[in-house]
């Protein structure tokens, strides 16, 4: 399955606008209480970057591999930024499907998802 833009509604537009908006280190605590699966630990950030870690094969094969992301950037350029997470979203959760795969998403892209998939010139 490939990335794919889609129309999406107001309250889906309204959420990610919300999560964009966040701090990153808010961010990843907000992730980190959706999934509510983390050990009792202080510190959050580095649990959710631990979690992350611990699926990194599978996140890259499905959103940089199947999901041709490098080319689906370069390809939907005017794009806005939340159709593109979105799009990441939808693919996350044919893989990830009882997490809140927008805010994973909305990581991903903010902290190293070009890099991680390789993209050059996008």
């Amino acid at each position: 399955m490939q990335l794919r833009l889609r129309s999406f509604s107001t309250r889906e537009e309204q959420n990610i606008d919300r999560l964009l908006n966040l701090d990153t280190n808010l961010l990843y605590v907000e992730f980190g209480q959706q999934i509510g699966s983390l050990g009792p630990a202080n510190d959050i950030t580095s649990q959710v970057k631990q979690w992350i870690v611990d699926r990194r094969e599978d996140i890259y094969q499905k959103i940089c591999i199947e999901g041709n992301y490098c080319l689906f950037i370069k390809q939907n350029k005017n794009a806005s930024r939340i159709a593109i997470i979105i799009a990441i979203g939808d693919l996350l959760a044919t893989v990830f499907s009882l997490i809140p795969v927008n805010t994973l998403a909305v990581l991903l892209t903010r902290e190293f998802l070009d890099d991680f998939c390789n993209c050059i010139d996008n």
